[in-house]
């Protein structure tokens, strides 16, 4: 339990001054926690960024190309925060498949070169 909301519970019993200096919390601190506890914190305008540009190169993009892609739009925010953003939404950018060749032909109807050293 936080200090603020101990002070919360013991609200109706003593005044929020009282405890406030009792507990040595600034009593515009207890308020501050007060006001955000009933309503969400907004969403940062990069945020939605990042979450649009991220769509819009079909979940390609990592946060190196994120980086760049959301500062050219004006939002001055490090890779580091773009990739707290994206795990927190449960992102994360497709890897393409990697290049594999095929030195073999696995058609069974090919007849395989006769072996001319033995």
């Amino acid at each position: 339990m936080s200090v603020y909301q101990h002070i919360a519970r013991r609200a109706s019993k003593a005044p929020v001054r009282q405890l406030c200096r009792v507990l040595q919390v600034a009593p515009s601190a207890y308020y501050a926690w007060h006001r955000q506890q009933g309503q969400p914190a907004p969403e940062p305008g990069w945020h939605v960024a990042v979450r649009e540009a991220f769509a819009r190169h079909s979940q390609r993009y990592g946060t190196r190309r994120l980086r760049a892609e959301v500062q050219a739009e004006g939002h001055p925010v490090g890779r580091w925060r773009i990739r707290r953003v994206l795990h927190a939404h449960g992102l994360r950018a497709q890897q393409p498949r990697s290049f594999v060749p095929r030195t073999t032909n696995s058609d069974p109807a090919v007849r395989a070169a006769p072996n001319r050293l033995l």
